[in-house]
């Protein structure tokens, strides 16, 4: 049963009351903090999904605090020490991001708008109805170490440093066959995004390129019990990172879950990366077009 959402570092979380303990829902028990335990129940169902499965979720041990994928020991960092910059110390949650865009003085410039990101924040340029410039201006423009970055590039972590980049030369290669929009749920099960850490990626199917769909994709494709989908088409190589509305569908609804939009940048060579979010629940993840060849 459903009894709460929060955020913490942009990992939403889904509580479930199964006995006397909750805590993140994972994929599996690998991805638990060594200081968390595991817990693997049934799901309750609602009327219509037709394919059972479980929950597993990570809850921190006594004396540590945290979402279960990340620990933090109350007596090492209740100061804050093991906070990173742009998080803040909570004395029930750990380090929590810090909204600098919640704070008195908007650090964005007057004609832009903040979006809070872990550990940072962007300045996102005007909509399209009040556009008069050239598609560059709708282009997002990232923060990186009180530094606005060129447009195009983001606030990445390069060698251990962050600093601005250009997302189509640092990614990760999200491989997975059971992404494929042809795959119903026969490889390896149902899978969910929802502890899958925020960043710049790039889908492939074996060897191959490929795209997300930007068609409504049925419920229980992709290996999943929601697939997300672009709502509308990816962007030109002109409008450099340009925020892309993400669904999820369920029944005959493709837009029933409405998710937090995601980034978008389309690169020379013919091929786009993503920047994923956590999905607000399990399970739900993100398509690969089998389709497409980029």
């Amino acid at each position: 049963m459903l009894r709460l959402l929060m955020t913490t570092e942009y990992l939403l979380l889904l509580v479930l009351r199964a006995g006397e303990s909750s805590g993140t829902v994972v994929t599996s028990c690998e991805s638990c903090h060594d200081k968390a335990s595991c817990l693997d129940s049934p799901v309750e169902h609602e009327k219509g999904d037709a394919f059972p499965t479980r929950s597993v979720s990570c809850t921190c041990q006594d004396g540590f605090v945290g979402d279960g994928i990340t620990c933090y020991d109350l007596k090492l960092c209740a100061d804050g020490s093991c906070c990173r910059q742009g998080y803040r110390w909570a004395s029930e949650l750990g380090c929590v991001d810090v909204d600098e865009c919640s704070l008195p003085d908007d650090p964005c410039p007057p004609s832009q708008v903040c979006k809070n990101t872990p550990g940072s924040f962007d300045c996102l340029g005007p909509p399209d109805d009040v556009l008069q410039a050239s598609p560059q201006s709708r282009s997002a423009v990232f923060q990186c170490v009180n530094t606005s970055c060129p447009l195009g590039e983001d606030c990445i972590s390069v060698d251990g440093t962050s600093r601005c980049a250009d997302p189509c030369q640092h990614y990760t290669a999200l491989n997975d066959e059971w992404r494929s929009t042809a795959n119903n749920g026969q490889v390896n099960g149902y899978h969910c995004d929802s502890g899958k850490k925020q960043g710049w990626y790039r889908l492939f199917l074996g060897k191959t390129s490929v795209q997300m769909p930007e068609w409504c994709v049925n419920q229980y494709m992709c290996g999943t019990s929601y697939p997300m989908w672009l709502t509308s088409i990816h962007p030109q190589l002109a409008e450099q990172v340009v925020l892309k509305t993400v669904s999820g569908s369920r029944n005959s609804n493709c837009n029933y879950y409405k998710q937090n939009p995601i980034h978008v940048k389309a690169c020379f060579g013919n091929y786009y990366v993503y920047k994923f979010v956590n999905p607000t629940f399990c399970n739900m993840a993100y398509c690969a077009d089998v389709n497409t060849k980029v």
